[in-house]
């Protein structure tokens, strides 16, 4: 999945996803974040939020890290709107950002 989402086959990635499911494989947290971060560099936000869902549905909620490489893809496409609302998930699942969360939004906005 992670091959497929880094070389823009995001359709076939998901696609990829469904099989596991369906075979009854769990997903875990590194799955998860590589479906949330390709999905945020192909700027596909409404489906980036149902991973993050399914994530806390299934108890691996994204920490800190996950949320700043999420932040991080968007500001490098130029999706500022994007990165604040995953700025919001961040406070939403009560997690404190760090120095390098605050600094990778920061450096977005002044650019923009």
């Amino acid at each position: 999945m992670d091959a497929l989402m880094k070389n823009g086959y995001f359709d076939l990635a998901l696609a990829v996803y469904e099989d596991f499911k369906e075979d009854g494989l769990v997903a875990e947290s590194t799955t998860f974040m590589i479906l949330a971060k390709g999905l945020c560099k192909a700027g596909r936000m409404e489906e980036m939020l149902e991973i993050l869902q399914r994530m806390r549905d299934n108890l691996c909620k994204p920490d800190v890290f996950a949320y700043t490489a999420m932040i991080k893809i968007l500001v490098s496409e130029g999706n500022l709107d994007a990165s604040l609302r995953v700025w919001d998930e961040m406070k939403r699942d009560e997690i404190k950002p760090d120095v390098m969360a605050y600094g990778t939004l920061v450096m977005g906005l002044c650019r923009d």
